[in-house]
């Protein structure tokens, strides 16, 4: 399996190449071992499946390049501004955005199959007759560290009701 971490192209699946999870992560010292110990094909797997978990949020803003459909949700136009441009001035990925990729592969990692309480957050919360639902912005599936990092971006929305 092949990775592809083009910002904005067609074809890519994933935020972040090894390399750059790997620099990540080699600052990290209880998790470091791990990540440099798996096959390089299970860390193009977890980096490709935390790329499609982030992607399933609702972000603000429209995909940066709607001519040539980006396969992926970054980089993005947030109020007119690109999110975001490199040095150099390309298009790029946000580096909290490749942060949380790198956190919700390690989550995806530690829990097995991604599906931990952690990583599933609650739907709604209902105390007595008032009831808090989570909108369609909420970051479902994501685990904490990488809604966090995300949160600047995501579309929230928050739907109180009562019954």
């Amino acid at each position: 399996m092949t990775l592809n971490a083009d910002p904005a192209g067609p074809s890519a699946d994933s935020y972040v190449t090894i390399s750059e999870a790997d620099a990540y992560f080699s600052a990290d010292y209880e998790y470091a071992g791990i990540w440099n110990g798996l096959p390089e094909e299970d860390r193009t797997r977890l980096l490709v499946s935390a790329a499609r978990r982030l992607d399933r949020t609702a972000f603000k803003g429209r995909p940066f390049d709607e001519r040539t459909p980006q396969a992926l949700a970054f980089p993005r136009l947030i109020g007119g501004l690109i999110h975001a441009v490199d040095s150099d001035g390309r298009v790029s990925i946000p580096l909290k955005v490749r942060q949380a990729v790198c956190e919700q592969a390690r989550s995806l990692h530690q829990s097995g199959d991604g599906e931990d309480l952690a990583c599933l957050g609650l739907e709604s919360v209902q105390v007595g007759r008032l009831r808090i639902a989570g909108g369609a912005g909420r970051g479902r599936g994501l685990c904490p560290a990488a809604r966090r990092l995300l949160a600047p971006y995501i579309l929230h929305s928050v739907e109180v009701k009562r019954s």
